[in-house]
């Protein structure tokens, strides 16, 4: 019931998961993610597909999920980063690029020409 409840997905609570619209689908997936109660949840591009409308719930239900739990959230849309995240790791080829707050990152961003790392925002 809480999944369903954190997930939004209530009303279609009885539905065959391919009956599902993708936004739906994607409400689902985070609904079994989180229902062992887990410390971390990962999530690889939760909102990719979606439209406009379903990209907003969905980033309201990770929100959500952000006070019960840490969230790793893997995206190469930086907007949606921007919008869903406080704390940014960069990582190329395995390696660790940068580990910074919004605002050093973008610093990092400023000066990644003069150090030979590629990072763009």
């Amino acid at each position: 019931d809480r999944a369903l409840e954190q997930g939004a997905l209530a009303p279609r609570a009885r539905a065959l998961l391919g009956t599902l619209s993708k936004g739906f689908r994607q409400r689902a997936g985070l609904a079994l993610a989180i229902l062992g109660t887990p410390e971390l949840v990962i999530l690889d591009e939760p909102t990719s597909g979606l439209d406009p409308n379903q990209t907003v719930d969905i980033r309201e239900t990770i929100r959500a999920l952000s006070k019960h739990a840490t969230l790793l959230l893997s995206s190469h849309l930086l907007p949606e980063v921007e919008a869903l995240c406080d704390r940014f790791l960069v990582l190329q080829r395995g390696k660790l690029l940068a580990d910074a707050g919004r605002d050093e990152l973008r610093a990092l961003a400023g000066n990644a020409g003069r150090n030979g790392v590629r990072i763009g925002l």
